[in-house]
């Protein structure tokens, strides 16, 4: 079966008091996916929807709305401690908000806040036209599912900005059911729905705990969109990784 190289990353260690280096290097390469894939479930946020550009743009405006006595080095340092505090969208959305009311926006509550990010945050998400190709060719040879944290308002929103609705029928947010991944029933939702056994699906997100643990746990096969980082080493590994969703197509057969 022909295979693709996924390197994972090199450990680097000093060897002891010799000061020798040793060099071991961890998952080189991976299978591709097998042909019994009947299945592929995706991550939204960072998977198929770039939320980091959407939530920069979002933020930028409030910025100027909110606080336009700053000055253009204050208003970015701003920025970066904001998105810092975001941390992908993954914090804790009450604290976040929090966060912010009582830090950057005094006048405001942090119901406010959230109010408006709920409300204007969606229509910074752009249509990714490769994308939506990718998705319309996948459409072709398996079953599709959105698996996705976060609000009903905010995701169903993003969806439609990014015309994914169009292209994926059935969505599973955690906001419409009791569960939140990292939870397997959450994921057990969508491959009952699919009518697919857990083995012949694979999972695709960007988070290390809520996507690629919860999907191990529940069964499934997992891939890690890695955007440029490393894999936590003290979590159970993923089956596969990839820089974006757009290297997906690598791993099919």
């Amino acid at each position: 079966m022909t295979r693709t190289t996924i390197t994972r990353w090199l450990r680097l260690e000093l060897s002891g008091n010799r000061g020798s280096l040793s060099i071991s290097l961890i998952s080189t390469s991976a299978k591709m996916i097998n042909a019994n894939l009947n299945a592929i479930l995706f991550d939204l946020d960072n998977t198929l929807i770039d939320r980091s550009t959407a939530v920069h743009g979002y933020f930028c405006s409030l910025l100027q709305r909110a606080a336009p006595h700053l000055s253009p080095r204050a208003s970015q340092q701003t920025l970066q401690e904001i998105k810092e505090h975001d941390q992908l969208g993954y914090s804790e959305r009450l604290v976040f908000f929090q966060w912010l009311a009582d830090h950057h926006f005094p006048h405001w509550t942090s119901q406010e806040l959230w109010n408006d990010f709920a409300e204007n945050m969606p229509q910074y998400i752009q249509p990714e036209p490769n994308c939506l190709t990718l998705l319309n060719q996948l459409q072709q040879r398996y079953a599709l599912a959105v698996v996705t944290n976060g609000s009903v308002k905010v995701q169903r929103a993003k969806l439609k900005a990014s015309h994914i609705d169009q292209h994926i029928d059935h969505i599973f947010i955690s906001g419409e059911t009791e569960f939140e991944k990292p939870d397997p029933q959450l994921f057990q939702l969508a491959l009952q729905s699919l009518s697919v056994p857990s083995k012949q699906a694979l999972y695709i997100g960007d988070h290390p705990q809520a996507d690629i643990v919860g999907a191990i746990d529940s069964g499934m096969q997992a891939c890690w969109i890695s955007l440029n980082r490393e894999f936590p080493v003290e979590l159970p590994q993923p089956h596969y990784q990839i820089p974006s969703v757009h290297s997906l197509r690598s791993l099919l057969p």
